[in-house]
């Protein structure tokens, strides 16, 4: 019984171990993201009292992920500075999920070597642990999901709310991570086993239960007049050809194989595991990850590195933890396992080597196809040493504005900020951070539709090198004009009819039936003519 008592507190204490040193690496390397910012501006509006909105008097949602924001904004209002609720968000939400990767998932030692190697090895884990974008709050919602479905063999009226509970609140974070867990979900409402309940009456629960993402979606077409944010606009409804998006998109895992190949090499291991040990539910939310890497280069991947792999990373390592758990006591699986770790520990060695030298090396001077890895940035590296917590510690009496102004402190953003907007309320093309601390109550659009919705649903002008999210639109003569005064000015005829009906929708009385009319005909496709669709 000693024994047996001696072994747990040691297992407890290599756990406890484990998790302070990821922790460590997370905090030490807390920073924000210029994107982050965007979030911000919102979040800050709407505490202020101006409304959930980017542009003040313009109901528009630059956000991808509103229930992350929505949660930022209440500790900014708390605290009232932005920074810190940010880190503090961010720090708990990835806290939460390490803490069940150590000590939900694994169930022996050689399991908290390995999920220690993985997490404490992946360099876009940690820089995505913050950055003060949503994935901290995915890892949380994944590994409480991922725990709920294999805690139990079946499944009562509660169990099912609660899982359908924590997928409405995923999809809330960021909508399209719902195919991660997707198979799952279509498992566990309809084929899992239950007590006494029928497919229907599941089905029913699942819907109640995600009554988060519902409840937004509601909010959302009433107050936006839309479904979906406007960054979906901006990245999808460029009219590039599909093979474009597909092309950046393996472009875009290249550029993590070389430089961070453990987000890659897991996922993969989770899946060929799950085969291996013919294991229904591994299967499936194995194949759930694989669903959604596939989804990853269909929409052309992103220019941060990392960031979209980082999900599907951690509900691999959260599933082989699991998995190792369930068949621990076979000594196949722990050579297996140890296998795992051991192939874990080499893609970090190569990232640290032969990945970020000799690899960037290949990918930025081959031939064109590869260059386009050039788009893919290390955005940590480029912004930790100004928006990175050491920075913020280590301003004088916590004056952020002091460290994160040298951002982009270059003559060009100095010109730019000296330089009087015209009718002293418009700026054309700003970072989250300036429009942040500099442009408050200043009316910012930019070529590329961030947070607007006029210019998001234009077609993208089409350049050879176009990098993902980054898509300019042409500025239709009397735009600026127009933004200024008020008054259409638009000079082509379809685009001024169009601006018409969408000003109705973002600008127009909340409550009235005109309003409601436009958005249907915006959401049905009425207008799509006048665009060139």
């Amino acid at each position: 019984m000693r024994e047996k008592l001696r072994e747990i507190e040691g297992l407890t204490l290599a756990k406890s171990a484990a998790f302070i040193m990821v922790m460590f690496l997370i905090t030490i390397l807390a920073w924000n993201c210029d994107d982050a910012y965007h979030a911000y501006v919102m979040a800050k509006n709407l505490v202020n009292g101006n409304g959930f909105v980017y542009n003040i008097g313009e109901r528009v949602n630059a956000s991808t992920c509103p229930l992350f924001t929505l949660l930022v904004a209440g500790v900014y209002a708390v605290f009232r500075d932005m920074y810190f609720s940010g880190i503090l968000t961010c720090l708990i939400c990835s806290g939460v999920a390490v803490w069940f990767v150590f000590f939900k998932f694994c169930k022996n030692y050689q399991s908290v070597l390995c999920a220690l190697i993985c997490l404490g090895g992946a360099s876009g884990f940690i820089t995505y642990a913050t950055s003060g974008l949503e994935n901290c709050l995915l890892f949380f919602m994944t590994a409480l999901f991922y725990f709920l479905m294999m805690r139990k063999q079946e499944y009562g009226k509660r169990d099912l709310f609660i899982i359908a509970f924590v997928i409405g609140v995923l999809m809330g974070a960021r909508m399209d991570n719902v195919l991660i867990v997707a198979p799952a979900a279509v498992y566990i409402f309809f084929f899992a086993r239950k007590r006494n309940i029928s497919v229907v009456k599941s089905v029913g629960i699942g819907i109640a239960g995600a009554f988060p993402f519902w409840m937004w979606e509601i909010f959302s077409v009433i107050y936006y007049g839309f479904l979906f944010p406007n960054t979906a606009y901006i990245k999808l409804g460029t009219g590039l050809p599909l093979t474009n998006y597909i092309s950046r998109g393996i472009s875009y895992m290249l550029t993590a194989l070389f430089n961070d190949p453990i987000l890659l090499a897991v996922p993969f291991i989770y899946g060929i595991l799950a085969v291996i040990k013919r294991n229904r539910r591994h299967i499936l939310l194995a194949a759930g990850t694989w669903i959604y890497l596939l989804y990853v280069v269909y929409i052309g991947g992103d220019f941060m590195l990392g960031r979209h792999l980082t999900v599907p990373f951690f509900a691999s390592v959260s599933g082989v933890m699991l998995l190792w758990g369930e068949e621990e006591r076979e000594e196949r699986i722990r050579t297996l396992m140890m296998g795992i770790t051991m192939t874990a520990a080499a893609c970090v060695l190569f990232a640290l080597s032969f990945g970020t030298i000799e690899g960037k090396r290949y990918l930025w001077t081959g031939d064109k196809y590869l260059m386009q890895c050039m788009d893919v940035a290390d955005e940590r590296e480029y912004y930790i040493p100004t928006t990175g917590l050491l920075a913020y510690m280590n301003t004088k009496n916590g004056d952020y504005e002091g460290v994160v102004t040298k951002t982009f402190n270059t003559v060009e953003v100095e010109e730019m900020l000296e330089r009087p907007a015209p009718g002293g309320e418009l700026l054309r093309g700003a970072s989250g951070i300036l429009v942040y601390y500099y442009l408050e109550g200043v009316h910012v659009y930019d070529a590329y539709g961030l947070a607007d919705a006029f210019l998001a649903r234009l077609p993208a002008v089409y350049d050879e090198h176009w990098r993902i999210g980054h898509m300019q639109r042409k500025i239709p003569a009397g735009y600026e004009e127009t933004v200024i005064t008020g008054e259409n000015c638009i000079e082509d005829e379809n685009l001024h009819q169009f601006y018409d009906a969408l000003s109705i929708v973002i600008k127009g009385d909340l409550w009235s039936w005109e309003r409601f009319k436009m958005i249907w005909r915006m959401n049905t496709g009425y207008y799509n003519d006048l665009l060139g669709y």
